[in-house]
């Protein structure tokens, strides 16, 4: 009976104490940082926000600019660094974008920092970025290195002015090689087959494209050199063809023929930590609804890593044109090109 009194008094204890819980802590300025530098860029850009806490809809208060937007309180430095000297300084300016699309942010107009980089990266060397808020006396840093060039083997460079690649219409592999970049951990690969229509009583030539991407690829390590390889069966590429050149039936009756131009292969690598970042924020066939937290911002939170862009293009082969013209697609070999 004692113990029945005891919980009944702690009960009402509790129901007497009050109830109400501040949700809203102190404010705290946290610096969101999104950027990625790639030495093919003529122009490189970060997006740098500050996080918001406030009494209110969340949803309401991310349509005001002054919620996330530090506008022109901030100084960005980036510098390039080798042996812990500073060889080079770049600094960003803001500018303004205009078509950003609907959506829980604030559009059409954000503000974003730039800064010509054209020709001036250099892979060997690591880059440090600090951003300082002249207000409050923030100090935000990240550092990254770039990643490399690196050597496409396959399919081979068979002419040095013109090079050609040929699909024999059967399933044996075609092999897509390629040594490792430095600092490049995950590779995306895309096969992009350029061809032109041409249409019945009309005289203006369409340039087209289709594509196709295969499964991502990573490096065992950093150091560059790995040999990496893609296969897949030569056929592929016309039943390719056959799935998506007659795009619209309705028009394919008003096509008088069709040309092929070349087949491009793209590469886009991504560096170690943007690897990891995408990673950890891919929430793709997961059930856990909150997800781990990857940032390599120090006093912030984000993002700053490195990625690289690279293609190879190969003219359609004679003996490709010939199979092309076998398949009902309106391929034909065109004549003086």
């Amino acid at each position: 009976m004692k113990k029945v009194v005891i919980l009944a008094t702690l009960i009402l204890a509790l129901m007497s104490c009050s109830t109400e819980v501040d949700l809203i802590g102190d404010y705290e300025d946290i610096t969101v940082v999104y950027g990625l530098l790639n030495q093919t860029d003529s122009i490189s850009y970060l997006k740098i926000n500050k996080a918001f806490l406030g009494d209110g809809n969340a949803l309401v208060m991310a349509q005001e600019p002054d919620s996330s937007s530090y506008r022109n309180d901030l100084t960005v430095i980036l510098e390039e660094r080798k042996d812990g000297s500073v060889i080079k300084t770049f600094s960003f300016d803001t500018t303004s974008v205009y078509k950003k699309e609907e959506g829980t942010f604030y559009y059409p107009r954000q503000i974003i920092y730039q800064c010509v980089t054209w020709n001036q990266l250099d892979p060997e060397g690591e880059y440090r970025l600090t951003i300082t808020n002249r207000v409050s006396g923030k100090i935000i840093t990240a550092t990254t290195p770039l990643v490399s060039d690196f050597d496409i083997l396959k399919p081979i460079i068979n002419n040095p002015v013109k090079p050609t690649i040929h699909f024999p219409d059967n399933d044996s592999p075609k092999d897509l090689e390629w040594r490792s970049a430095k600092y490049g951990r995950l590779y995306n690969v895309v096969m992009r087959f350029h061809y032109k229509e041409m249409f019945n009583q009309v005289t203006d030539t369409l340039y087209k494209y289709i594509e196709t991407g295969y499964a991502p690829r990573k490096s065992q390590s950093l150091d560059g050199g790995e040999e990496m390889l893609i296969q897949f069966a030569n056929n592929s590429f016309y039943k390719l063809l056959e799935n998506t050149v007659p795009y619209d039936p309705a028009k394919e009756a008003t096509v008088e023929v069709r040309y092929a131009i070349a087949v491009e292969y793209i590469f886009s690598v991504a560096g170690d930590d943007f690897n990891t970042y995408m990673e950890v924020n891919d929430a793709s066939g997961s059930i856990v609804q909150e997800r781990p937290e990857f940032s390599n911002v120090e006093n912030g939170i984000g993002i700053f890593s490195s990625r690289y862009n690279k293609s190879r293009l190969y003219y359609i082969s004679p003996l490709t044109e010939e199979i092309l013209i076998t398949k009902g697609l309106k391929f034909e070999p065109e004549i003086g090109k």
